[in-house]
């Protein structure tokens, strides 16, 4: 049983030893990483698939990173929680940094953020959710 152990420790150390070694090689090489899409998924067209559209802008939120824009983002999905059955809804979200406290999302709901917009989840338990 002794021998069957350490058989194991040393099988277990050895594949850690292995997966250090893989991952200083993939930091060394440079390579960028990449995600690859089964061929069984296809890419859609969002424009098409959410028809209606807002932006969290209109629902007051600035992107500063200070203004907190819990209400905005709540307010958002409680008003697009009416498209459900009306073939979903998209929440876009422009540049900027968005600080927020939590907020729920829904089902029919694309929350579309451009590249260069940031959620930034704010650390102050009384921005969030009260749950009972």
């Amino acid at each position: 049983m002794f021998v069957v152990s350490l058989m194991v420790i040393f099988f277990f150390f050895s594949v850690l030893q292995f997966v250090d070694v893989f991952l200083v090689l993939a930091l060394l090489c440079g390579s960028s990483w990449k995600v690859w899409s089964s061929t069984l998924c296809k890419e859609t067209n969002l424009d098409k698939v959410r028809p209606h559209s807002v932006s969290i802008t209109e629902f007051g939120a600035i992107g500063d990173g200070i203004t907190l824009n819990t209400k905005a983002f709540q307010n958002a999905i409680f008003y697009l929680n009416s498209f459900s059955d009306k073939g979903g809804a998209k929440l876009f979200v422009p540049a900027g940094r968005w600080l927020t406290g939590s907020f729920d999302l829904i089902s029919h709901l694309t929350l579309w953020l451009d590249k260069d917009a940031i959620i930034l989840g704010s650390t102050v338990s009384s921005h969030s959710l009260k749950i009972i």
